[in-house]
């Protein structure tokens, strides 16, 4: 995956050679993975990680205000 930064200045930061969880791959896994997923607590950090992917957001806006 990659993820690009556009600055108000113009200048654009990339991020990449980093893996993302599909989301819409998730949502179609089958009850029974999805079940052992929860028990060994791999599906919290699947979530844990979908929710971090947000910070991306927060740093755009971070970076855009100190230039």
């Amino acid at each position: 995956m990659q993820a690009q930064i556009s600055l108000d200045t113009g200048s654009v930061f990339s991020l990449s050679g980093f893996f993302c969880v599909n989301r819409d791959k998730l949502k179609n896994l089958a009850a029974e993975t999805l079940a052992e997923l929860a028990k060994s607590d791999e599906l919290e950090l699947i979530y844990v990680h979908l929710l971090s992917l947000k910070n991306f957001e927060t740093l755009n806006e971070r970076l855009s205000t100190n230039n």
